[in-house]
């Protein structure tokens, strides 16, 4: 029973490469930015997220708070460019399983996908 997976990451070739590795275990949407990606997540309700941090439009934070307060509850796999005590301490409270700093090998954000 594959689940559905929504991948938000503002880099193409990270995000289509993801979504090559994953389709055949998820049912897998993509997109490259925040406001998309709050459409997807109130229309489709996926279980799992993969969400670059710094996506265009409207940033992982505040994506992250939007769905919270809308009762919106993924598994989150958070990918960082850059580590934050911030970010770190308002994981829990948004509900981020597992963060990722990227540049990262591809397998290790893929295995941990599976994982979750």
């Amino acid at each position: 029973d594959a689940r559905r997976l929504l991948i938000a990451e503002y880099n193409e070739d990270l995000r289509l490469a993801l979504a090559r590795q994953l389709q055949a275990f998820h049912y897998v949407r993509c997109c490259g930015n925040g406001a998309e990606a709050l459409e997807i997540l109130r229309r489709e309700q996926p279980d799992l997220l993969v969400l670059g941090m710094n996506l265009p439009e409207l940033d992982g934070l505040t994506l992250l708070e939007t769905i919270a307060a809308e009762n919106i509850r993924p598994m989150v796999l958070a990918l960082l460019t850059y580590r934050s005590a911030y970010l770190e301490a308002s994981a829990q409270r948004l509900g981020i399983e597992y963060m990722l700093l990227k540049p990262c090998p591809l397998e290790n954000i893929v295995n941990r996908v599976l994982d979750m």
